[in-house]
């Protein structure tokens, strides 16, 4: 783990661990309430396509698969702020709590790349299924290449996250004492963050002169 420079460490005020201000349950609730509502979303989607239009596809079984990876998103940040302390000043957090942090923002990467990828790929499916591949084979062969496309960014993401550093744990552990190398995870998230925005505009424009 690497931790900030002594200069900065210096410039720290004390630690308050016993009753340190917080900017309280803001994340859990923002988290409870939009996961709810896309669950609402997601059961009425499928709900309508199984039962009611009889039409239910493999987008449907996609958008079902990122919605259990979103929801385990919500759950690891939730788990950050009311048990890791990501809701006070860092100075304010103990080790034992910035491991837990460290590792439960790994899993966050992941899961947010996942949820992400399978999201795109269930909104890109379902334009392809609407099109006539006869009659839009160019259309059809640019989802096809959207998807891959949308699934190498993510996967590499997911790679990324996991061996940033070497060995793996030495991302977490304050304690590690051997030789460790680690790739910088502002540089990780960054250009994963541009590369997300532009496939999301990608899965979003690409359908636009279909409708």
């Amino acid at each position: 783990m690497n931790l900030p420079p002594p200069a900065v460490l210096a410039t720290w005020p004390i630690p308050n661990y016993i009753d340190p201000p917080t900017r309280g349950h803001g994340v859990l609730i923002v988290n409870i309430v939009c996961f709810s509502l896309a669950l609402i979303i997601v059961f009425l989607r499928v709900y309508t396509r199984v039962w009611i239009t009889r039409s239910a596809g493999f987008d449907d079984i996609l958008i079902l698969i990122g919605l259990m990876f979103g929801i385990g998103m919500a759950v690891a940040t939730s788990l950050s702020t009311e048990y890791g302390g990501m809701n006070r000043h860092v100075w304010d957090i103990t080790i034992s709590k910035l491991v837990t942090i460290q590792q439960l923002n790994l899993a966050w990467e992941m899961l947010f790349a996942l949820a992400s990828c399978f999201t795109k790929i269930s909104l890109l499916w379902f334009c392809r299924r609407l099109i006539s591949k006869g009659t839009h084979p160019t259309y059809n062969l640019l989802f096809i290449m959207a998807m891959v496309f949308v699934g190498f960014n993510n996967l590499l993401f997911v790679f990324l996250s996991i061996f940033q550093c070497s060995p793996i744990h030495a991302y977490w552990d304050i304690n590690h004492t051997g030789p460790y190398h680690c790739l910088s995870d502002v540089g990780i998230i960054f250009s994963g963050s541009v590369i997300n925005i532009l496939t999301d505009l990608m899965a979003t424009t690409l359908p636009m002169p279909l409708i």
